[in-house]
C-alpha cells in the first residue's frame, strides 16, 4: 500500500466515514514498518490539534497525550516495544479515540495497558411493562400476571388469554347499569401493548401512552379518552365509537385508524386506513377518507391532508419512519421508545428522511443519524446530549 492511500484511510477512520473494508485495509497498512515516519508525522499533527471528544476530561486527555507523545518520540524514553510497534499502537489509539472510543491508562514505565469501553448504550425494549388500573385503584402489571381471569368488574371479566392477549369478556347479554372505568397504561421504554375491549375492538398502545375506557359499553356510545398514541381496529356496531383528547373527538362506527395525541406534540393527528371518521373540535369538524390525515392544532383548528400511512403506523410494525422530520420530532420518538431524556446543545436545521428498526439499541440509531453529517450525540446514563 502506498503512503497516500494509507493517509486517506487514516483520515476517513478518524472522521468516522471508513467502511468495514477500509478499516481492514487500514489495519493491514499499519502493520507495515515502511510507513513509520509518515505515520509518526500524522499522529503528531492530529494530536496537536487537540480536537478531542467531550467525554475525555482534562486528566484523561493529559494521560493520553503523555502516553502517545512518548510513543512517537522514542528518544525521550525507552520501553519494551520495538519502535514501529510503538508507533503502530499510537496510531490505533488515535483512530479509536477520534472514532468514539474511551480509554483509561494505567502504569506506563515498562509497558502500557488500556481498558477499552464502548460508548454507553441503551437496549431497545424487550418486554411490555403495561399496567391496568382497575376502578377500585388496584394495579395489574401485565408482564407478571398469570393466564386466566384477572378481575371481575360488574358483568365484565378481565382475562389474560393463552396467547398473552388481554381481553374483556361480557357475561351474557345485559344492560349496563353503571359505567365502570379502567385505565390501560404503557410507559416509556416499553414494547407496544395490545388489548381487546368488551365490544371486540382491538387496541395497540404505543410507549408513553394511556387509554381510559369503560369495561362494558352501554347502548348510547362507546367513548374512550387517550393520551399518547394508539391504533384502533374498531368492531362494527350501531353504537358510535368515540376517542377523545381534550376538545378533540374522533367518531366512527367501524374502521381502522391511528391517533397520535402526545402532550408534547404540536398537534393531534388522526390517520385513517379504512372506513371513515368524523374528526371534530370546538367549532370545527372534518370527515376523513382512507389515506387522509387530520391535524388539529392547539387552537382546535383542523387541517386535512394526504397521510403518510407508513410513517403514521411505523411504530406498530416495529420501526421508525421519518419523512422530512426535524431533529426534535425524531428525538421525541426516540425518547419515548428508549425512555431517555434529551438535551440540546445544538439543533441542526437538517430534515431527516428514512426508516430503521426499533429493535436496535439506541447507539445504533444514533450511528445511522450521524451518518447524515448533520448531528452528533453523546450518552450519559439515561440522558442523550445532542452536540
Amino acid at each position: 500500500m502506498d503512503t497516500d492511500r494509507l493517509y486517506i484511510l487514516f483520515n476517513r477512520y478518524v472522521e468516522g466515514f471508513a467502511n468495514p473494508e477500509e478499516k481492514q485495509e487500514l489495519m493491514q497498512g499499519l502493520a507495515d514498518p515502511i510507513h513509520a515516519e509518515a505515520l509518526r508525522k500524522w499522529i503528531g499533527e492530529c494530536w496537536e490539534k487537540k480536537d478531542l471528544p467531550e467525554y475525555l476530561d482534562s486528566e484523561q486527555s493529559q494521560q493520553l497525550y503523555n502516553a502517545i507523545h512518548e510513543m512517537i518520540n522514542p528518544k525521550k524514553r525507552t520501553i519494551r516495544l520495538y519502535p514501529w510497534s510503538r508507533i503502530a499502537v499510537a496510531a490505533v489509539i488515535m483512530i479509536m479515540i477520534f472514532s468514539g472510543a474511551y480509554f483509561s491508562f494505567f502504569k506506563l514505565p515498562d509497558q502500557f495497558t488500556w481498558i477499552f469501553r464502548e460508548p454507553q448504550d441503551i437496549k431497545a425494549p424487550v418486554v411490555n411493562r403495561a399496567t391496568i388500573v382497575l376502578a377500585d385503584g388496584r394495579h395489574l402489571y401485565l408482564d407478571s400476571v398469570n393466564n386466566g381471569q384477572l378481575a371481575v368488574q360488574g358483568k365484565a371479566k378481565l382475562m389474560k388469554l393463552a396467547n398473552g392477549e388481554i381481553a374483556y369478556q361480557i357475561q351474557g347479554k345485559t344492560t349496563v347499569q353503571e359505567m365502570i372505568y379502567n385505565t390501560f397504561s404503557n410507559p416509556r421504554g416499553s414494547k407496544v401493548a395490545t388489548m381487546k375491549l368488551a365490544d371486540g375492538t382491538k387496541v395497540w398502545l404505543n410507549a408513553g401512552s394511556s387509554l381510559t375506557y369503560p369495561v362494558a359499553f352501554n347502548d348510547n356510545e362507546r367513548k374512550l379518552r387517550i393520551s399518547g398514541e394508539a391504533y384502533f381496529e374498531v368492531a362494527h356496531a350501531n353504537t358510535p365509537f368515540k376517542v377523545c383528547k381534550k376538545d378533540m373527538e374522533v367518531k366512527v362506527l367501524g374502521t381502522h385508524f391511528n391517533v397520535n395525541a402526545y402532550d408534547d406534540e404540536e398537534s393531534i393527528k388522526i390517520s385513517l386506513l379504512e372506513g371513515s371518521v368524523l374528526v371534530s373540535s370546538s367549532g370545527d369538524s372534518s370527515v376523513l377518507k382512507p389515506g387522509q390525515q387530520a391535524a388539529m392544532d392547539l387552537n382546535g383548528n383542523i387541517k386535512v391532508m394526504e397521510a403518510s400511512i407508513d410513517e403514521a403506523i411505523a411504530w406498530k410494525k416495529g420501526y421508525f419512519q421519518f419523512n422530512d422530520a426535524d431533529i426534535e420530532t425524531v428525538m421525541r420518538q426516540v425518547a419515548r421508545w428508549y425512555d431517555v431524556e434529551v438535551i440540546y446543545k445544538n439543533k441542526p436545521a437538517k430534515l431527516f428522511r428514512g426508516g430503521m428498526s426499533r429493535n436496535v439499541s439506541v447507539l445504533n440509531v444514533f450511528k445511522i443519524l450521524e451518518e447524515t453529517g448533520a448531528v452528533k450525540f453523546k450518552i450519559e446514563g439515561k440522558t442523550v446530549i445532542i452536540i
